[in-house]
């Protein structure tokens, strides 16, 4: 698979085609060829816009102009794109200094350089849901903070790279799902959302050896997780269920990794509450706890009072 995306519009676009690799390394050909025999394009459409996002991905029907032929082709938007890229970059940073380091590492100190710099891009990044142009941060903005064009060997950046290529294989493996599974031809469920992230979820993770499951959860998680900072509302509306929903119930599938691996997984969930309890100054929301036997217990107890604060 290809895109039609022109040169650089956010930095972020860099790294589009490596996500397009991955996913046809993650992906069953067979099964990816016979669908684009049935009609899926073989081309993913990048939409480069400098608009608020409203939209992150989606799967479409379409007609050829030229003979009228319809098909179905998968569709992101860049400005999501950037924005989970830099959500990666504070996400990661966040979980390491404010959740591993106090839990995990005691010994190990603050680094404040890198929290301040990870906060510089959350905030960039969550601009991009501003519907004021003029409070969302410009795409020469992006290319000034840490980025993977101009700061490719900083190692921070790396990892919002591999997280983010994660994340990118995520999305498209939803959307094809979608596809593969005839949602398009039906009236939309909730449960096709579930269904679609499940789908995505075992082509990237089942049969995988520990350290790419390892890897592959965290982006999973990161991309559902970005779904929360849309709006303080946590409401999915209409025809999606709400994003903290899918979330833990995408959790409860890694069952196979590692302590070490369980404890990142669900400290990144941690990470996502607190940081959207931040931003939408909802701090009171999350529970202080004193004691907490693991991370898994820890994040379940900021899921079940987030949860009920929904039903207030």
């Amino acid at each position: 698979m290809a895109t039609d995306q022109p040169v650089l519009h956010f930095p972020v676009n860099a790294l589009i085609n490596k996500s397009l690799h991955i996913f046809e390394k993650f992906g069953d050909g067979y099964e990816i060829q016979g669908n684009q025999n049935n009609g899926l394009s073989n081309k993913i459409k990048v939409i480069c816009t400098d608009d608020k996002i409203i939209d992150f991905a989606e799967c479409k029907l379409h007609f050829d102009e030229e003979t009228n032929n319809p098909y179905y082709q998968i569709t992101i938007w860049d400005n999501y794109c950037q924005f989970l890229w830099t959500f990666g970059y504070a996400s990661s940073v966040v979980m390491d200094e404010c959740i591993i380091k106090p839990f995990l590492r005691p010994d190990d100190s603050l680094d404040e350089k890198r929290l301040h710099s990870s906060f510089d891009l959350f905030i960039a990044g969550m601009s991009l849901f501003d519907p004021n142009e003029g409070s969302r941060a410009t795409r020469s903005k992006f290319f000034e903070l840490p980025n993977p064009v101009y700061n490719a060997d900083d190692e921070t950046v790396q990892t919002a790279n591999a997280l983010f290529v994660g994340c990118m294989c995520f999305v498209l493996f939803h959307e094809y799902h979608h596809f593969n599974l005839r949602h398009i031809e039906q009236v939309s469920k909730k449960s096709d959302e579930y269904d679609a992230d499940y789908n995505a979820f075992y082509s990237m993770y089942a049969d995988q050896p520990l350290d790419i499951r390892k890897s592959t959860s965290l982006a999973i998680i990161l991309t559902l997780g970005s779904m929360l900072m849309v709006d303080d509302t946590l409401s999915g509306g209409t025809e999606h269920p709400d994003p903290d929903d899918r979330l833990g119930s995408i959790l409860t599938g890694l069952h196979d990794l590692d302590p070490q691996g369980i404890d990142y997984c669900y400290g990144l969930a941690t990470t996502i509450y607190k940081l959207w309890a931040f931003y939408y100054s909802k701090t009171e929301l999350i529970p202080k706890v004193a004691k907490a036997v693991d991370m898994k217990e820890y994040f379940e107890i900021i899921q079940a009072a987030v949860s009920k604060s929904k039903l207030a």
